[in-house]
């Protein structure tokens, strides 16, 4: 993944071609909260929450 900008990322997401859509399972293993577990995503993949 490229970290890119985006100012308005709902309208972005919105605006996507449904063909773009990809769906997988991925699994982060025991975590003690949902908190861990969201820190955990954030750190693998390199991303932020947003909205």
């Amino acid at each position: 993944m490229l970290k890119v900008g985006v100012s308005n990322f709902r309208n972005a997401w919105e605006s996507m071609d449904p063909e773009s859509e990809r769906v997988d399972e991925y699994g982060l293993g025991v975590r003690e909260s949902l908190a861990e577990a969201v820190s955990a995503v954030i750190s693998i993949l390199g991303m932020q929450p947003c909205e």
